[in-house]
């Protein structure tokens, strides 16, 4: 860089050693750059007020380690200036760490430097950094502009629009002014016409105005044609552009801007293209006017006719295929053949290479792939995309779908996709899926094998994103509703399983006697046969009471084991008295040892019953055993069984203390219990086991007198 090329640059060179200061500024200086120099914050601030408003800083050299405030705090400071929040700014350390140069580079540091930096460095930084300011300048007034411009051509695009929809003059005219005042940000719009009927007057009518709210301009009842109308004339907030076709002089168009937002160049080019877009526009309308233009526009309705009744038919195919897809989806709750039905469908409807549902996981928010019209690759399967990534990121954040013809051209396009896929994406046709005002995802079809993608592809696609969206959103629904069934179910059988353990536990001091008697007979038949020397009839007389012994040991050991292993959830006709003869000599020990007598009445007729055995077998046992927590001094405990109608009835009757009313409204709550270090389940599991055998339990109780607790089940439908 020569010094007639850097004059014009500034650089702001901030750092508490003089030194140092006085050498840059002389080295800059020498290179044609002018150099503005502060030890500390307070004077950076005031060689940045001292600058005028057209005298901006392009370069800021910034040492760390300044008195009374870090760099890095100045460094964010001078980010949050209007002034020069865009400069580039270098950082000057003389500490030589990585790590430290990574820091400042997270924070947005332009480069970093470390003193003392060799000067041809320092000046190649420097020339480097204001070039890459420069360019990123130019890159943000070419996208603006580039943006304007593109605001510009919708306008005229719609402006246009307006001005083919009506063949009267007077309407569209307004229409149109009206249009250009909203889509140009004009303060108001007047439209000049002249006659054909009054060409050689040279006079221009006012055949349409409109201005903005609050602004009041007077419309001059006609203007008077110069040679100077045929040429765009502007001033400071007004332009003048002529209507024109073929050289002829058609009329003006008037456009006053804001008073805070001046003419540009791309705003004037537009409204002169306009003004094209209006010479036809009027000169149709004028042609419209004439009765031979009466038959072509007879023809040209017909011909639409024709078309209409053609994009009817289409649409009705297609409302037909979206409502048999619709049919199909609604007819399964399973998430893969949603997706494998929808991708069908729609390969059916659009001839296109290739296509994916994109879900969102409800637990990360990331984007995945869900379903694909080809199979999918393994490494896409696995892909997952960030919410704000890729052109369907983009389509789920704005809530609209889009259609992208070139695809390499669109700055929200994913090349890593491709690679994945081993596929070349040329279009893409995207919109999101919305269930229930909820976003799901989006839907994506890629690379129409005909044409490009269209507004009415869009429309399509649109209608069937709602229904795709609402069965996947069922589809999910169901399987998290399976899951939880699945996982209610297993917690269940747990907690029956740890109630069953928990009354096992409960009879253990009685049956631990049960278990010690035939134990001691066995070590005293041991003991006499070691002991003494006995003859063959009196050996054999103890070998076989230990023998019955044994055998009594493994009946009660497996009485315990059967009561006690998990629920095989299997139901099976059996004997109800069976089922009580278990729990009895479960019980029975703690009964005896309890000091209860019990007394069983069962019915003849009512010994069969549908059940899962061990399920009811547990429910029987709770309220045993809560019969015996009643009688802590003694008592009678009664099982009578009898049928009444469809039920197989069950009583068990204890003359306990009974409850009061208060307890008999709680006494099937989860956790209620009146007695210490007991959770209080043991009725509540009955209970629940009894209604799912499409039973009932009922209590009825009295203070001092007694408990009955009575089980209704379900007579089997084969009596």
């Amino acid at each position: 860089m020569n010094s007639a090329e850097s004059t014009t640059y500034t650089i702001l060179v901030i750092d508490d050693d003089r030194e140092l200061l006085l050498l840059m500024s002389r080295v800059l200086s020498k290179f044609g750059y002018r150099v503005l120099t502060a030890l500390s914050a307070a004077q950076t601030w005031q060689e940045l007020d001292a600058l005028a408003a057209d005298d901006p800083v392009h370069l800021i050299l910034l040492d760390l380690m300044l008195p009374g405030v870090p760099g890095l705090e100045l460094y964010h400071a001078l980010r949050q200036r209007p002034q020069t929040t865009a400069v580039p700014i270098v950082v000057l350390s003389a500490i030589n760490d990585i790590d430290k140069r990574v820091e400042l580079l997270s924070h947005g540091v332009d480069d970093y430097l470390v003193k003392p930096c060799p000067l041809d460095e320092l000046t190649a930084r420097v020339a480097m950094h204001i070039k890459l300011g420069q360019l990123r300048q130019a890159k943000q007034t070419a996208e603006t502009r580039a943006e304007n411009q593109s605001l510009y051509l919708r306008a005229i695009n719609e402006v246009g629009y307006q001005a083919t929809q009506y063949l009267d003059l007077e309407i569209m005219m307004q229409k149109v002014a009206h249009q250009i005042m909203r889509q140009f940000a004009c303060a108001a719009c007047t439209i000049y016409l002249q006659s054909p009927e009054e060409e050689e007057k040279n006079l221009l009518h006012p055949i349409a105005t409109t201005t903005a709210p609050g602004t009041h301009t007077p419309m001059p009842p006609q203007v008077n044609i110069c040679a100077q109308m045929r040429q765009t004339q502007t001033n400071a907030h007004h332009a003048f552009i002529p209507i024109t076709r073929s050289d002829a002089l058609l009329g003006v168009m008037h456009v006053e801007g804001p008073l805070d937002l001046p003419f540009d160049t791309d705003k004037l080019q537009a409204l002169q293209v306009l003004a094209v877009q209006l010479a036809t526009a009027v000169t149709n309308a004028y042609l419209f006017q004439d009765v031979r233009q009466h038959n072509h526009t007879l023809q040209t309705v017909a011909s639409e006719n024709r078309r209409l009744l053609l994009v009817e038919q289409q649409q009705r195919q297609q409302a037909e295929k979206l409502h048999h897809m619709a049919q199909v989806l609604s007819s399964s709750l399973a998430l893969r053949p949603v997706l494998d039905n929808a991708m069908s469908h729609l390969r059916s409807m659009l001839d296109v290479e290739d296509g994916s549902i994109i879900l969102i996981d409800d637990e990360t928010q990331e984007l995945r792939f869900a379903g694909t019209i080809q199979e999918a690759s393994p490494q896409l399967r696995e892909a997952r995309l960030t919410p704000d990534q890729g052109i369907v990121g983009h389509v789920i954040s704005s809530g609209e779908g889009i259609i992208v013809n070139k695809v390499q051209e669109n700055p929200h396009f994913l090349p890593y996709i491709d690679r994945l896929t081993g596929k070349q994406t040329r279009s893409v046709l995207c919109v999101p899926l919305v269930a229930h005002d909820r976003t799901v995802g989006a839907l994506e079809l890629i690379n129409k094998n005909k044409g490009d993608f269209t507004g009415l592809d869009l429309a399509l696609v649109s209608s069937a994103a709602g229904s795709i969206a609402i069965a996947v959103d069922n589809a999910r629904l169901y399987e998290e509703q399976e899951r939880l069934n699945e996982e209610r179910e297993l917690a269940q059988k747990e907690l029956l399983q740890t109630e069953k353990l928990a009354a096992a536990g409960r009879l253990a001091a009685s049956m631990a006697h049960e278990i010690n008697n035939p134990l001691q007979a066995v070590h005293s038949c041991l003991q006499l046969l070691i002991q003494f020397k006995l003859g063959a009839d009196k050996q054999a007389e103890y070998l076989n009471m230990a023998g019955e012994e044994v055998e009594r040991l493994i009946n009660i050991t497996n009485r315990i084991l059967d009561f006690a292993r998990p629920s095989t959830g299997h139901y099976d006709l059996v004997n109800l008295q069976r089922i009580i003869n278990q729990v009895m000599q479960l019980s029975h020990k703690h009964l005896v040892h309890q000091h209860i007598t019990v007394q069983q009445t069962l019915a003849a007729d009512a010994s069969q019953v549908w059940v899962i055995p061990d399920q009811i077998a547990q429910a029987f046992l709770n309220i045993i055993l809560n019969a015996i927590d009643a009688m802590p001094k003694g008592g009678q405990l009664h099982l009578h069984t009898e049928l009444e109608g469809n039920w197989i009835k069950t009583n068990f009757v204890d003359t306990g203390v009974g409850m009061d009313g208060v307890v008999q409204e709680h006494v099937f709550e989860p956790f209620f219990t009146t007695k210490e270090n007991q959770p209080g389940l043991g009725l509540t599991i009955s209970h629940g086991i009894v209604e799912r055998h499409g039973g009932r339990m009922e209590v009825s109780s009295v203070v001092d007198k007694g408990t009955v607790v009575t089980v209704y089940l379900p007579r089997p439908l084969a009596e």
